[in-house]
């Protein structure tokens, strides 16, 4: 915890949220780029990414609003922050892997880890339904 106590006095709400609309943005561009080189080029599936994006920028935008009201939900606020900025930089990375990048083998390995822990989750959640 004290960690995030040190990166909430040197990092602000706000730089997060302008960091995290960059990564959408850098996001959508190497999924078309993705997307193109494969072949798959559909603008029903951008239309659904740029709603979920959309409607993440805005929850993101509200979370702001609730730390300006309610100060005591800023540490649960700042690490959600935290998990979204991380969540974009992840699929930004696999786009790039798709791509053709060369990304560090030590990142594409974590990735993977990464990925397949979350697949593990929601097939834990989708059974439990």
């Amino acid at each position: 915890m004290d960690l995030i106590k040190v990166l909430q006095e040197n990092i602000t709400l706000e730089v997060l949220y302008y960091i995290f609309a960059f990564f959408v943005a850098m996001d959508i561009l190497t999924g078309v780029v993705k997307a193109w080189k494969n072949g798959r080029m559909k603008s029903r599936t951008l239309r659904d990414g740029l709603f979920g994006s959309i409607a993440e920028i805005i929850l993101l935008f509200i979370c702001m609003l609730v730390n300006y009201l309610i100060p005591i939900a800023g540490p649960v606020i700042f690490i959600l922050f935290i998990w979204m900025n991380i969540k974009e930089l992840t699929s930004i990375c696999e786009n790039l892997l798709e791509i053709g990048g060369n990304l560090p083998s030590g990142l594409v390995k974590g990735l993977k880890v990464y990925t397949d822990k979350l697949d593990g989750l929601e097939k834990v959640i989708d059974e439990s339904k």
